[in-house]
């Protein structure tokens, strides 16, 4: 069965499906798919499996796969959370994770060997922890990514031209000895987006220290990459955090101290460590709180010794823009918007109100009856979700047979819940002598019916009035017919003698 490419929203397999392969293209531009759970055993995803489908947000990896082919999850624009990357791995296949722009958190397996090219370029990742037993990275594997930092592992032989090219915010990498060959414009507009300087940390003769000199990118001995250092952009706004991240030792402590009377507070606000290589990097975070706006000038002291002093230039108040639309409203849940200070790089998010429904007119879609009740439906014009309602049943209004006479009576049921309705005269036959008179009355009447009409079938024998009054003319026989307004009749034969 064809695969919906604009209704699939998301695929669950259960034990039953034994799934060993998603082949090339299966969900390709599912463009409405959000959510995929593949169950143990599948051991391939196939070329361009889910590439285009811009609403993927998750997708779990079993470790039961061996092999991701290319472009597998090309351009998912959406895909974010915690990707996985499963044991059996040795080759990160080209631009598998290529502009997955949400893409900030990727686990890779120790005995990876390869990252093809364009495996992560575009991705929006901000970390990676690069395993030991890597040998080769791709070109433009993690171009135009938003790493501000890497670990190059001592495994690593091969960096390819342009595998870090664009990462505008990186700040700094560090390249052991054991990497023979980097390639042309492997590193070119690192570090170009706040205006910083690109360090290249390595030791002296390497390849890495002939790539940073040919390339004059500064570079420093890998002995320094510990070192103490204050990263950041010293803009902030009064009331508002600037926050600090130190590079240093598991035992140093720091310390803040403002020139002026500025009101600055500092707080401790916890620490990480990476360790991936052979090296480890540990930091110690910190934040800064300014109750003056201007130019101010902020002194670290690592364990009571000066560190640095530089300037920190504090405004008023917060710029915040436009913003950015994290996540757009719908007709039942809120959205979010999310606004970047221009000048601290704080951020605040605030929720767009739901639209509510936008529906159709209504459509009976089953009529009630003297039993059973209706349904009316109608259909939002944005979400096309149904709203359905129940139509009350209608007991005094039944679908009635043709009524069925036998002289005075007459009688009908309803075709659906069998009612009956009856109606009967006072006489069916009568005997008169000649100018004589009698009343024919209604003595059994539907409740809302009335007479119509009276009529003879032969007034030479006898008349009948518009209220039922039969006169004797002379002999014969004539039939009066009483006819009501619902449509039933009766007769009566008068004999004349």
């Amino acid at each position: 069965m064809p695969i919906n490419r604009h209704l699939q929203r998301s695929i669950m397999f259960d034990k039953s499906h034994a799934i060993e392969s998603i082949g090339e293209g299966a969900f390709n531009m599912c463009k409405d798919l959000k959510m995929v759970r593949l169950p143990d055993g599948v051991k391939e995803i196939a070329y361009i499996a889910f590439a285009y489908c811009d609403s993927l947000k998750t997708i779990n990896l079993p470790e039961s796969i061996e092999d991701i082919e290319r472009s597998a999850f090309f351009s998912c624009d959406n895909l974010e959370g915690e990707i996985n990357i499963p044991k059996g791995m040795v080759t990160i296949r080209e631009n598998t994770f290529g502009w997955c722009k949400k893409l900030k958190n990727v686990n890779l397996p120790m005995g990876l060997k390869t990252i093809e090219k364009s495996a992560f370029c575009g991705a929006g990742l901000e970390e990676i922890i690069l395993p030991e037993g890597l040998e080769t990275i791709g070109e433009s594997s993690f171009s135009c990514s938003e790493l501000n930092s890497i670990i190059i592992p001592e495994t690593v032989t091969l960096i390819e031209g342009e595998a870090f090219s664009n990462c505008l915010h990186m700040e700094k990498v560090l390249i052991p000895d054991g990497v023979t060959k980097i390639g042309s414009m492997a590193f070119k507009n690192c570090g170009a987006f706040y205006g910083k300087t690109f360090v290249i940390y390595c030791n002296e003769n390497s390849e890495a220290e002939r790539y940073a000199k040919e390339n004059e990118i500064p570079y420093k001995p890998i002995s320094q990459w510990g070192e103490p250092e204050i990263i950041n952009t010293f803009n902030g706004c009064k009331g508002s955090p600037v926050k600090l991240s130190m590079t240093c030792k598991e035992s140093d402590e720091f310390t803040f101290e403002c020139a002026d009377n500025c009101g600055m507070q500092s707080k401790f606000t916890g620490y990480s460590s990476i360790q991936a290589g052979g090296y480890v990097s540990y930091s110690k975070n910190y934040e800064l709180i300014f109750g003056k706006s201007g130019i101010h000038i902020i002194s670290a002291y690592q364990n009571g010794n000066l560190l640095e002093s530089d300037e920190i230039i504090i405004a008023d108040g917060h710029i915040w823009g436009s913003g950015k639309i994290d996540k757009k409203a719908t007709c039942t849940e809120n959205g979010k918007i999310k606004y970047t200070c221009s000048h601290c790089k704080n951020t605040k998010t605030e929720y767009i109100p739901a639209t509510g429904h936008d529906y159709t007119k209504w459509r009976v879609t089953s009529k009630p009856d003297c039993v059973s009740d209706g349904t009316r439906s109608r259909r939002c014009k944005k979400c096309s979700v149904n709203s359905i309602e129940r139509i009350p049943s209608t007991p005094n209004k039944h679908n009635w047979s043709r009524w069925q006479s036998v002289k005075n009576y007459a009688e009908r049921d309803c075709k659906i819940c069998g009612k009956k309705q009856n109606m009967k005269i006072s006489h069916s036959k009568k005997t008169l002598n000649k100018k004589k008179s009698f009343n024919l009355k209604v003595k059994k009447c539907i409740k809302g019916d009335r007479v119509l009409k009276y009529t003879s079938s032969n007034k030479k024998v006898a008349t009948v009035n518009k209220k039922g009054k039969v006169t004797a003319k002379k002999e014969g026989k004539a039939k009066i017919t009483v006819k009501m307004k619902s449509g039933c009749k009766a007769t009566c034969i008068v004999t004349v003698k």
